[in-house]
């Protein structure tokens, strides 16, 4: 065959010498033009690419091989040089200079995956084509990049295919040494006096310590290597001021690892790991004058004992095994003052307004025994002086303070004691589910001791142990035993403070644990529904990875509700969208066993505007005929509402009826039609809706939904719209029979076509807009700070919030003198009816959008009047960019809505997230600028990414 006589041909000029007789000389000319015949593309004796593969495998495809003889060399080149354009098309321009931003939720595309196999760590390039070697060689800048980022250990794992168990990956071991002389570097440039320069330190410091961590508890790196690695660089330099944060990532380790080994063996091994970095210490504490004594009133202080806390732990396991050495000189002070606050302590002199407790938790450790007095002193200390009473939303009063603990003292904590902190304020919760089981009321936990959960579960070094130990083994049991104070505590604190930073199989393991409790809602009190709809509404939202809808099993998050599978599906063709998965060339039988799941349990139709945005494949199949609901739903309302007139004098009959038959299905409806036409709510419907709040269903909700539409849209009201609204907005914000988030997720998540579609988009249009209870709320909303890490009195502003504007749950706001309720009720930490309204501002906006041309001007109005709610969003960049891309077809014909969406979104963003740290300085200036100015970058403005 040719590919024959071409390997022949190339075997046959390799046999040649680099200096040949003249004899030769013709033979050789001979070769070089045979091979210039086959390798011109003109002529086509063979492919170009099974050509330039035998030549790619020979000379090419690693460093070090012989480059091909001198007589084709040029021969050679002109091909490798006509192939490069082939090669630059099946790859991203500029992709070695750019870097992934991580984002706890956001999906790692496959153009990012990397090579694992052989440990090359190169972009996965398929086929033997000259590929710039920027692509072809190890991706360095790429992975510092995303180890130095946040919550990036998932996105690490995805595009690196690393597996726990699999131990000793030295190029990861080489780029974390790297990492901790980068930091040293830094150390000695910064202006330790300047605190920014300071904060800015200790956040790569920590980050470098919770990589280190995690790497070697998951036995991906061995921390004896980097030791040695880094004791081996380290005396090659002169780096000196960052060593007290070196030796506060050492107690880091210790003080976890000797916690998690158990045997003598484990525990020589730990010994001999410190060995390695003993010879350091003489090399970083070279004073011949012991150090002066820290500030303890400084946070500071607690890095800068870290070195005496090493020290004391080493020494005190070491004296058992006979295997210790004198104390370096520039520690003794520090060793002596480590003494004096354990005596200090155990006397009960300790003082409680410098960080003493936190050093004597890290000293101690080592030991479980030692750790566990400061520990329980901390704790004390969070929950104030016993039998204080603390008032909290919804008329509850807990025992405790509301003051959480500092991110300062968090932040100075070790792992291990962090973790036996979190875990014994864990055990403190638990026994609430079996003690308090039958009295609900007695299991509310401070507010104090809630944010200090919440500050916990984020903090860097924590979030990959803490999150499964507190937040999934603590549900599971508040469900079972129905302790509903507690689980409402726990989703609250997932919404609200934690949610963003989960990872894809947490998100999978509270949705799995949330599952039960949606499909059997009807035994929650409403309160907690609306907490668990609103957090599983968050969670869907949040897992647009395909990983995860392939990972999960549709039977477990596939509900009852047809709204709710909605979402799914739409978040589904989103994931689709945005990962850039084809069908063509990804297999999809994972979409095609969901969406069967889905459609069986909650049979469906969508739109076409809807439809026409879905992605091609299984999802363009869920457009089918279904019968017309709209006469159906007008006839049996207006039914019912005869029935109930017919009924009005026997109140036994009325609360058969419709506590008891199918019309409680429609009995909203009922009290709808009521309410226009009397424009009251007789005592008689508080007491059905008290019967049947545990039944307040999502049928009842969309045939509420249904006929409001369905009654603007026929006309079919002897009031205006404006009057309608004023009347539905007394449901909702004067009796609070129906809540804002719910009732719109429900309008929004219908199947509407044509005019009822718009008519559906103008009411919630109105609703939103015409009256100024919703904004009002928001008004006071968005002047609260937004950094709540940072302040102790935010349980005080929250509570003023819910004076001004108490949220009721139990119909109480009906009644015009309310009884003591007899309903225990569930404490409020965080929730408020506009952050449960943001997820389904989202939907909504995305729902206006589908409508095309006939919503542009009420999605801008809508934007203009409620924009400043994005304050709060989690991910509001990663909306933006979700939005942009799935709806391109749209905003790319109304550029100023486009421009509208970003900066309404950009401009709500806090003060401590600038726009300049999210856009380019060009896109600002275009933000700025008046909205009748059009902006086409240049050229260059996309080549500066790929440039370097």
């Amino acid at each position: 065959s040719n590919r024959t006589i071409w390997k022949y041909l190339l075997n046959t000029i390799d046999q040649f010498p680099d200096q040949v007789d003249e004899s030769v000389i013709p033979s050789l000319q001979a070769a070089s033009e045979l091979v210039e015949f086959i390798t011109d593309r003109n002529t086509a004796v063979v492919p170009a690419y099974p050509i330039y593969h035998e030549l790619h495998y020979r000379y090419f495809d690693s460093e070090g091989k012989k480059g091909p003889h001198w007589c084709i060399a040029k021969t050679v080149h002109k091909l490798h040089q006509s192939l490069l354009g082939t090669a630059n098309m099946l790859t991203v321009s500029g992709l070695s200079y750019m870097r992934y931003i991580v984002g706890a939720s956001n999906p790692v595309s496959k153009t990012w995956n990397l090579q694992h196999e052989n440990r090359e760590y190169c972009y996965v390039l398929k086929g033997s084509l000259p590929f710039n070697k920027s692509l072809t060689s190890r991706q360095e800048g790429l992975l510092a990049h995303i180890l130095a980022q946040p919550n990036s250990r998932e996105t690490l794992q995805v595009m690196t295919q690393l597996i726990s168990g699999r131990q000793n990956q030295p190029f990861l071991e080489d780029l974390l040494v790297d990492w901790v002389l980068e930091a040293m570097e830094l150390s000695e440039r910064i202006d330790w006096s300047i605190p920014e320069q300071r904060k800015q330190a200790a956040a790569v410091w920590r980050q470098l310590a919770t990589n280190l961590l995690y790497h070697h508890f998951n036995h991906i790196i061995i921390f004896s290597h980097i030791l040695q690695k880094l004791a081996d660089k380290l005396i090659k330099t002169s780096l000196h001021k960052g060593r007290d944060w070196l030796m506060w990532c050492a107690l880091h380790y210790i003080s976890a690892a000797w916690n998690t080994k158990g045997n003598e063996t484990q525990f020589t091994q730990i010994l001999n790991d410190f060995l390695s970095l003993l010879k350091v210490y003489d090399f970083l504490y070279p004073e011949t004058e012991a150090l002066p004594y820290p500030d303890l009133t400084d946070p500071y202080c607690v890095v800068q004992l870290a070195a005496a806390s090493v020290w004391s732990l080493f020494i005190t396991k070491a004296e058992t095994m006979r295997n210790f050495r004198p104390i370096p000189i520039a520690l003794k002070n520090h060793i002596e003052l480590l003494d004096q606050l354990q005596k200090s302590f155990i006397d009960g002199e300790t003082n409680q307004s410098d960080f003493s407790i936190p050093v004597l938790c890290n000293a101690c450790g080592v030991y479980p025994e030692g750790l566990d007095a400061p520990i329980i002193y901390l704790i004390n200390a969070l929950c104030g002086p016993t039998g204080t009473q603390t008032p909290v939303p919804q008329g509850c009063v807990t025992l405790g303070s509301t003051v959480p603990m500092s991110i300062d003292i968090l932040d100075t904590l070790c792992m291990f004691p962090k973790f036996s902190f979190i875990n014994k304020i864990r055990r403190q919760i638990m026994p609430t589910t079996d003690s308090h089981a039958n009295d609900p009321s007695q299991g509310c936990m401070s507010p104090g001791v809630i944010e200090t959960v919440s500050r916990s579960l984020v903090l860097p070094d924590m979030e990959w142990v803490s999150v499964k130990a507190i937040l999934l083994q603590t549900l599971s049991p508040c469900i079972q035993n129905s302790v509903w104070p507690t689980l409402s505590s726990l989703l609250e604190i997932i919404s609200y403070r934690v949610h963003k930073h989960l990872s894809t199989p947490t998100n999978l393991g509270i949705l799995n644990n949330l599952a039960p409790l949606m499909k059997t809602s009807a035994v929650l009190p409403t309160q907690l529904k609306l907490s668990v709809e609103n957090l599983f509404i968050r969670l869907i939202q949040a897992s647009m990875t395909p990983d995860f809808f392939r990972s999960v099993d549709p039977k477990q998050i596939v509900l009852d509700s047809e709204e709710m599978n909605r979402l799914l599906i739409r978040t589904v063709a989103q994931t689709i969208n945005i990962t850039g998965i084809h069908p063509e060339t990804h297999p999809l039988n994972w979409l095609e066993i969901f969406l069967r799941v889905t459609i069986t349990t909650t049979p469906m139709s969508w739109s076409q505007t809807a439809i026409a945005y879905f992605p091609a494949g299984p999802l363009q199949a869920l457009h089918r005929p279904q019968q017309d609901q709209k006469l159906i739903v007008l006839q049996r309302a207006e039914e019912e509402y005869r029935r109930w007139r017919s009924i009005a004098n026997n109140e036994n009959e009325q609360l058969r009826v419709y506590c008891e038959t199918e019309a409680t299905d429609m009995f909203l409806c009922v009290l709808w039609k009521n309410y226009l036409d009397t424009n009251m709510i007789p005592p008689i419907f508080v007491r059905i809706l008290e019967r049947t709040a545990a039944q307040l269903s999502a049928r009842q909700l969309r045939y509420f939904s249904d006929l409001l539409v369905y009654e603007f849209t026929g006309n079919n009201q002897r009031l205006t719209n404006e009057q309608v609204i004023y009347k539905l907005n007394d449901l909702i914000w004067k009796y609070q029979v129906v809540h804002l988030d719910r009732i719109v997720f429900y309008m929004a998540s219908r199947k509407y076509d044509g005019r009822d579609g718009q008519t559906c988009l103008m009411l919630i249009q109105l609703l939103l807009m015409l009256t100024q209870d919703f904004k009002n709320r928001l008004e006071v909303l968005k002047d609260k700070a937004i950094s709540f890490w940072t302040q102790n009195n935010w349980h005080q502003s929250h509570v003023s919030y819910h004076q001004q504007f108490p949220e009721y749950f139990n119909y109480e706001a009906m009644q015009q003198q309310p009884p003591p309720s007899t309903k225990p009720s569930i404490p409020v930490y965080y929730s408020n009816v506009c952050l449960r309204f943001l997820p389904v501002l989202d939907l909504v906006v995305h729902c206006f959008l589908e409508l095309g041309q006939h919503a542009i001007q009420s999605i801008m109005a809508l934007l203009d009047h409620l924009g400043s709610i994005y304050r709060f969003h989690d991910h509001p960049i990663g909306y933006v960019y979700i939005t942009l891309n799935y709806y391109e077809r749209i905003l790319i014909e109304y550029p100023q809505l486009r421009k509208k969406l970003v900066s309404v979104i950009a401009g709500a963003l806090p003060e401590h997230r600038p726009l300049q740290r999210m856009y380019t300085s060009e896109f600002c200036d275009y933000l700025m600028a008046p909205e009748d100015r059009y902006w086409q970058p240049s050229l260059q403005y996309y080549q500066r990414p790929c440039t370097g």
